[in-house]
């Protein structure tokens, strides 16, 4: 009799039945020497298998505890982790394939916050179209930056109805404290620099200090105007220089133009001084410093001719008179510190008559035409008088 020991098995020539308790599996205990296929039941191998979490029950495995409770079943709630074995379907935060909805649940709580890492290298937040175009991104050092493309604005919401009022925008610069002086609103271009690809600099070009005084960049030359006008015959836009409005009997502000004049020679800068002061009356005052000159620029070339100097009186109405041109004067008095009176010295009537005035010693003035029939005039040191007739209007 030949007995031959047959290794393998072709389960495909087994019969199909399933499985119950008490039946066995085969199995190769690679840790035993010679004859390495063992069995074992059913039972006692979904026991083994089963581990933390896992216990067995015949030839079952059931899961034990209380496994992961999923709390909230609207649809489009992101799940986050709530605690031990428990998540839940947010609603304050939502996404539905398209759009991501963030909802405080609290008016004391920050809604999103996108903290970056320690020495962060890239942007923190990058708002893109979709060709992957930068509209808005917030770089790594917080400033907020827009896109390369185009023209961008920052403005309010348009307002919609009848009449409606625009919202304000602000820009405010930051608070201090005590004596303190606020943040001032700082407003940068980027000139034009040499030929090339190099990214030219940004360079301060306005800012507004604390105390609300506008300061133009200390490069160059500066202008404020009114942009220019197109198309034909087209009128040009005012530009208003506005002092602030005064209440009941108050006087207006004045309009104040500053300049700063040179001083000694060094590298110390120099302090501004009022030039010229236009009141609430209308009244234009030159400052105390120095003599004062109102002339149209010097004209260049050969034998061109000056430009005029207009000073023209009010236009009347109807029959009415023009308005006259008058020049006044402060003639010196008694010694002292009080503050001469000012003097008519020169009225050019609208029907051209130039009446001349002679002043008095309390600067009050006396008509030449009344007083004295004489014109004083200066020449070379000496006093000329000229004889004068008729009368003044």
């Amino acid at each position: 009799m030949t007995i031959q020991r047959i290794d393998t098995v072709d389960i495909h020539n087994l019969a199909t039945d399933s499985v119950a308790s008490g039946d066995f599996l085969g199995f190769s205990d690679e840790d035993e020497a010679g004859d390495v296929s063992n069995k074992v039941t059913v039972d006692d191998f979904v026991s083994a298998i089963a581990g933390s979490g896992l216990s067995a029950s015949g030839i079952q495995l059931e899961a034990t505890g209380g496994g992961v409770s999923l709390s909230g079943s609207t649809a489009n709630r992101v799940t986050t982790v709530t605690g031990a074995n428990a998540i839940e379907g947010e609603d304050n935060l939502q996404f539905n394939g398209n759009s991501l909805s963030i909802t405080t649940g609290s008016a004391s709580q920050v809604p999103l916050t996108v903290s970056g890492a320690s020495g962060q290298l890239v942007n923190l937040v990058t708002i893109e179209d979709s060709s992957a175009s930068e509209f808005l991104t917030v770089l790594s050092t917080g400033t907020i930056q827009l896109g390369f493309t185009g023209t961008h604005r920052i403005q309010t919401e348009v307002a919609t109805g009848t009449d409606t009022a625009g919202k304000n925008l602000d820009l405010r610069g930051g608070k201090s404290t005590g004596t303190g002086v606020g943040g001032p609103v700082v407003f940068y271009t980027s000139p034009s620099g040499s030929t090339g690809s190099a990214v030219n600099a940004h360079q301060e070009a306005v800012r507004i200090e604390g105390d609300g005084s506008v300061r133009l960049f200390n490069d160059g030359t500066h202008r404020i105007y009114v942009e220019e006008e197109s198309g034909t015959d087209t009128a040009g836009k005012n530009l208003d220089l506005r002092a602030g409005k005064s209440t009941g009997s108050g006087e207006g502000g004045a309009v104040v133009f500053y300049a700063s004049p040179s001083g000694s020679t060094g590298s110390a800068v120099n302090s501004h001084e009022e030039a010229l002061r236009i009141d609430s009356d209308g009244a234009i005052r030159f400052s105390l410093e120095s003599n004062h000159r109102i002339f149209v620029e010097e004209v260049s070339g050969t034998n061109v001719a000056g430009k005029n100097l207009d000073l023209r009186a009010g236009k009347p109405t109807g029959s009415g008179n023009g308005g006259s041109i008058r020049m006044y004067v402060a003639p010196a008095g008694s010694s002292g510190t009080s503050p001469r009176g000012y003097s008519e010295a020169l009225r050019i009537w609208s029907d051209l008559i130039v009446d001349f005035k002679a002043a008095t010693d309390d600067g009050t003035g006396v008509d030449t035409m009344a007083a004295q029939a004489y014109l004083p005039i200066k020449a070379g040191g000496t006093d000329y008088f000229l004889p004068l007739y008729g009368a003044g209007p």
